[in-house]
């Protein structure tokens, strides 16, 4: 037997050779351990049961080529933070107490005299949220007799992206008059907060309160937060991936 029957050559040994110093020839990159290569793909869904669908790679991860991604919206939103969720001040807390002519209904009443009361809460903007946009903080309240006033919310608060360090709280408030009717669901908003660099997942800490002695505030009986919220824009249903867009 003959030494080439001995050593056969693996004709596909060569031509991955071949390929190999031609592609160093053009200046590409060999694979790195770390690199995603197909031969290492297993257990995935490459094609779609529906027809005219397959996921393709566009080199962070397997998106529908037939399908823009994140499904895309535009709208609005609201973060909501219902009253009787936030956290009462052990120093300056409203009275939870009926609301309402008559029923057994609670809610929260801040004072209208001297008093000032105040709430607080967190949260997390969401990942529909529309990078950037500006967001609008507002309060659901209800005046609790028919005599006439203006009521003054102050809102103070603190938002920051992951990873961020926190600054200097920013203290806004916002007006308005009462409609001489009991009862009535009403809502003011406080100037936007400036969306500038925000992202999802940024976190937002505050304190709600009213300050009766305060001169704009002239409405001099109680009131009841129904909830704090935060109008927001969208753009998606969500996001691409678990903590970015």
């Amino acid at each position: 037997m003959s030494d080439n029957q001995n050593s056969p050559v693996n004709i596909l040994s060569v031509i991955a050779i071949a390929v190999a110093v031609v592609a160093l020839g053009v200046g590409a990159v060999l694979p790195q351990a770390s690199d995603l290569l197909l031969s290492g793909l297993h257990d995935v869904e490459i094609t779609d049961a529906i027809a005219n669908q397959m996921l393709v790679y566009n080199g962070t991860k397997w998106v529908n080529q037939n399908q823009t991604e994140p499904f895309t919206v535009d709208g609005w939103d609201d973060l909501n933070f219902p009253a009787l969720s936030l956290t009462k001040s052990a120093a300056a807390t409203p009275t939870q107490g009926v609301i309402f002519a008559s029923g057994a209904i609670e809610g929260l009443l801040f004072n209208g005299d001297t008093l000032v009361n105040e709430v607080y809460g967190s949260g997390e903007i969401l990942h529909c949220y529309n990078e950037g946009t500006d967001l609008y903080p507002h309060v659901h309240w209800m005046a609790t007799d028919t005599t006439l006033g203006n009521i003054t919310w102050f809102l103070e608060y603190n938002i920051v992206n992951e990873d961020s360090v926190y600054g200097t709280p920013i203290t806004v408030n916002a007006t308005q008059a009462v409609t001489g009717v009991a009862w009535v669901n009403q809502m003011v908003e406080f100037p936007a907060i400036n969306g500038t660099n925000l992202n999802i997942e940024s976190q937002i800490t505050f304190r709600l309160y009213r300050n009766a002695t305060s001169p704009s505030d002239t409405y001099g009986s109680d009131v009841t937060l129904l909830s704090f919220g935060i109008h927001y824009q969208l753009d998606s249903v969500g996001s691409s991936l678990k903590s970015s867009k």
